[in-house]
């Protein structure tokens, strides 16, 4: 599924970091934009932590609004959409809290690198066709549309389809495809992070906002 390369995290994780907590929100170059910021919404009404646990019965939905101005002369931008791309956070980046427990948090480290199957989701309006059986032991990699083995009424996002909100549920091991088998921890770790992308269709403004798959938040 959609992922970013660890070069890319390397280079730009540092710039991302003021945008990769609760209720995070994008930067914008100097030039011409149609967009300066993009906020984002965990879809609760409320505090807006971004958890989403490993065997839950519901992703994590997360909504982007493109602003346009700063401060009380900013604006909502109407019908903007995004393409979506996620990759797992380093170990260490920290993220904020909000509610109970409040303050921030570290991330921890998955078990292993890999792909991100299914972690991108969308709400299906029809059902998807079947997930793809494995083969010779690996997962063949599932394409867009597909239903999710893990979550009942939720597709598999395509990544060139754009979308206000999606649904964020934790990787599954591409091995164990059909199976649902979230990628597990690292050896010390309660948890592991994502970096959740989102690129603005028309001008290319990005925001990130760090999602962290754990147990407890």
């Amino acid at each position: 599924m959609r992922r970013l390369s660890l070069t890319l995290l390397a280079s730009c994780g540092m710039a991302l970091l003021s945008a990769c907590s609760s209720g995070g929100y994008a930067f914008s170059s100097s030039g011409a934009h149609n967009i300066d910021r993009i906020v984002f919404t965990n879809g609760s009404g409320q505090t807006n932590d971004f958890f989403v646990a490993p065997l839950g019965s519901t992703p994590l939905q997360v909504n982007a609004v493109a602003y346009k101005g700063s401060g009380q002369f900013s604006n909502v931008v109407p019908d903007a959409t995004f393409t979506w791309s996620a990759a797992f956070a380093p170990a260490g980046t920290t993220y904020s809290k909000g509610g109970s427990p409040s303050g921030a948090g570290e991330c921890g480290a998955p078990a292993a690198i890999i792909p991100q199957y299914y972690t991108i989701l969308t709400q299906a309006t029809v059902p998807g066709p079947p997930v793809p059986e494995p083969s010779g032991g690996v997962a063949i990699p599932p394409s867009g549309g597909d239903a999710s083995p893990q979550y009942s009424g939720y597709n598999l996002l395509p990544s060139s389809q754009s979308a206000t909100t999606v649904y964020v549920g934790p990787p599954l091991d591409p091995t164990k495809i059909p199976a649902v088998v979230p990628e597990g921890f690292a050896t010390g770790s309660t948890s592991y992070c994502l970096f959740l992308v989102a690129t603005h269709v028309g001008d290319g403004v990005q925001g990130s906002v760090t999602v962290v798959v754990s147990n407890s938040p």
